[in-house]
């Protein structure tokens, strides 16, 4: 009977030993899995972090480009802005330099085109852009967030100045961009195509994005905007869009010297979403052994420790 009751024992530390022998290795299964996953993401927000510095100095060409456009129109206007007529004068020949998505524009006091570069530009009135009224009401300065052309629908932004003249309010110089105007960007820091760069006010407007997303979108109480810029001006974090509903790394940067802050947002590594996956799998696989095989070592142990296991329908009096 004692025979019996060893070889009992023995088998149970056997069968603890193989399930701690199987559960040690779904861990390092699931170590491998872990490491393999964050290298995946690590290289992912190194190349984030690097397209967002190619993005940055392209963001402080176009703020350089659209404010000295500005000031050479306010200087080429003259001492009489004027008063709008049926009739749009062109304005090429104050403004010679602008690349071909970029428009300009000049408004007289009561928000009436005078003069634009765009060829297919028509009296219109925009009192009702805040581009304009908030320079009508004294800002020096404006910069619109994302908006949709009158002229063709096409999705813009617009940098503006106010004019003055005497002392007065005479009117407003604007200069328009195309959203697209990002796709060369896009295309130059190649992420792959699900890959985006954003162009956001600090407010948390956005004012450009590719590839373009549906409309206006206000990100003011998102955490880039709530939690991470107050505590550093430049970093990354996984988040889902606020635009598209899709999960990426981000990497953001606060443009200095602008009223911008740019992200680009990165899909991870090549199959970085199944990886993540199997981890979960992996450890949900490894806990059910874990816990089955923990009861089975303790009571092994209690029983080579000389506490004998309690086994149903099994006793040393058997």
């Amino acid at each position: 009977m004692k025979l019996g009751f060893g070889s009992q024992k023995i088998a149970t530390a056997a069968t603890a030993v193989i399930v701690a022998m199987f559960a040690a290795l779904l861990v390092l299964l699931c170590l491998w899995l872990y490491e393999s996953y964050s290298s995946s993401v690590r290289r992912t927000q190194e190349r984030a972090i690097a397209a967002s510095k190619i993005v940055a100095t392209n963001v402080t060409w176009i703020n350089a480009l659209a404010w000295q456009a500005l000031q050479k129109i306010d200087s080429a206007m003259g001492p009489d802005i004027g008063i709008a007529s049926d009739t749009v004068r062109n304005i090429d020949a104050m403004i010679s330099d602008l690349p071909g998505t970029v428009q300009a524009y000049v408004v007289d006091r009561n928000g009436n085109t005078l003069l634009s570069t765009d060829p297919a530009i028509k009296p219109m009135n925009i009192t009702d852009r805040e581009y304009f009224s908030a320079l009508a009401k004294g800002a020096p300065t404006y910069v619109s967030s994302l908006l949709v052309s009158r002229l063709n629908g096409q999705q813009i932004f617009v940098f503006s100045r106010r004019l003055e003249r005497d002392g007065q309010f005479a009117g407003a110089a604007m200069v328009s961009f195309q959203g697209d105007l990002l796709a060369e960007v896009w295309t130059t820091v190649d992420l792959g195509p699900d890959s985006t760069v954003g162009i956001i006010r600090r407010d948390g407007q956005l004012v450009a994005r590719f590839p373009p997303p549906a409309g206006p979108v206000d990100m003011a109480n998102y955490v880039l905007f709530t939690d991470l810029i107050p505590k550093a001006p430049s970093g990354t974090y996984d988040a889902v869009s606020p635009a598209d509903g899709v999960s990426r790394i981000v990497a953001y940067k606060v443009v200095d010297g602008t009223e911008f802050v740019l992200e680009r947002r990165v899909r991870g590594g090549s199959g970085s979403g199944s990886r993540r996956r199997r981890i979960v799998r992996c450890w949900n696989l490894d806990q059910a052994p874990s816990r089955t095989g923990l009861r089975q070592i303790r009571s092994a142990f209690r029983g080579i420790g000389g506490e004998p296991a309690s086994h149903e329908g099994n006793s040393p009096s058997s």
